[in-house]
């Protein structure tokens, strides 16, 4: 019997959805607002730990078009990269699909050859972490640092030390509540541990060099998370943070080039509240205007040509445009066509590396049968639970499009 959907995990990433905004917008911060901003800075916790959970569901399946796939979906992801940096040639680095990309293939890689136990997950993200503070800074540069290790004042993700969010994701989404709890309440003493130790110079929470303090605090909402939002038995469809949650690769497109709007036409005068109210119901409101016109194009999608020119597009409009808005605009078009339809193109990519000969068996039935053995070897979604796809990531208190 198949598992039943785990509509926790939704709701995990639509409340990220509600920390992302506070995080992104690009406004000046103070009193309240500005403690909001910090606790919205944690909002790529969730949506990391939910991505590394549900990597365990494919790695049963064929890892040539797995990794195919993780391969266009990072160069294509490059279409949310140049919503914060544009002219992305002069600067590659990594953001939100490349860092899902190779981590979510790093635990289907684990599972599917090693098959860890939980605490073996618990143990590899603390040990990573650990890692990442001891030997980061004495770590030289080499070609494509900047994708795997952090180096300097950066403001975009790595594989270390973030792989490590993804690996306590698994470990959490496979304890119960009572041994989240504990391990929140563990993270909460390492938190103030760090609090104490920090020497006061020195800033206590830095988001993308994941300093200790960063680190514990987002163990603290990790597994309290964990331990809170799969206690609730059930969860009505109209709950609006199932919605966020299971189109939040589209919302990470769209509430990022509304923000991208509010500062372009420098609307600093309005309430914090106010704009961050706006945002989410704008973004709302775009969302199901997307989700609706992407009905009367989805189908094009099915086929290899397309995914092709979107990717060459992609590719070609930050070395071609010179205008900042421009390519904002153009890239954010053709980002939400791939938030819209990327299921499909793990669909197209399987059909690519999977050989099915012609049936020779005259026998009657023999031509369903074969039918029904392709759609069986079906690559699954990736990224979401069993029967979706959805991803999202964010950047932190600090990181606004002013920052580009």
């Amino acid at each position: 019997m198949d598992k039943k959907y785990d509509y926790s995990l939704d709701a995990m990433k639509g409340f990220s959805c509600l920390l992302m905004i506070m995080a992104h917008t690009g406004l000046v911060f103070s009193g309240s607002s500005r403690s909001f901003q910090i606790i919205g800075g944690l909002a790529p916790v969730l949506f990391f730990a939910v991505s590394g959970i549900t990597s365990i569901f494919q790695s049963k399946k064929n890892v040539l078009p797995l990794l195919a796939f993780y391969f266009v979906f990072a160069v294509i992801g490059l279409s949310y990269n140049a919503l914060w940096r544009p002219f992305i040639w002069s600067d590659p680095v990594s953001d939100v699909p490349q860092i899902v990309a190779m981590s979510v293939l790093a635990i289907i890689l684990l599972e599917k050859y090693f098959r860890p136990g939980r605490y073996v997950y618990l143990i590899l993200g603390v040990f990573l972490f650990a890692m990442h503070f001891i030997f980061t800074a004495k770590v030289p540069s080499f070609p494509g640092k900047q994708f795997f290790i952090p180096e300097g004042d950066y403001t975009y993700f790595t594989f270390v030390p973030w792989f490590s969010i993804f690996l306590l994701g698994v470990f959490a989404y496979r304890s119960g509540r009572l041994v989240n709890l504990i391990c929140g309440i563990a993270a909460a003493c390492g938190l103030a541990a760090a609090y104490v130790l920090t020497p006061r110079e020195t800033e206590f929470l830095i988001k993308y060099n994941m300093s200790p303090g960063y680190f514990f605090l987002s163990l603290v909402l990790l597994f309290m998370s964990f331990s809170l939002f799969r206690s609730i038995r059930q969860y009505s469809l109209k709950n609006p943070l199932l919605f966020f949650g299971k189109h939040s690769f589209l919302f990470l497109y769209v509430h990022v080039f509304l923000i991208f709007l509010l500062t372009h036409f420098k609307l600093y005068s309005i309430n914090v509240y106010m704009v961050w109210a706006g945002v989410l119901l704008v973004s709302y409101i775009g969302m199901n205007a997307v989700l609706w016109i992407n009905k009367y194009v989805e189908a094009l999608f099915n086929h290899k040509l397309p995914w092709l020119g979107l990717l060459m597009l992609i590719l070609l409009v930050p070395a071609a445009v010179d205008s900042y808005g421009l390519i904002v605009t153009l890239e954010a078009v053709l980002g939400l066509a791939f938030a819209c339809n990327y299921k499909k193109l793990s669909q197209v990519l399987f059909s690519i590396f999977t050989f099915v000969p012609n049936s020779t068996n005259s026998q009657p039935g023999a031509a369903a049968n074969g039918a029904l053995l392709s759609s069986e070897r079906s690559l699954p979604p990736v990224l979401g639970q069993p029967e979706q796809l959805d991803t999202a990531g964010l950047s932190g208190p600090v990181r606004s499009l002013e920052d580009a």
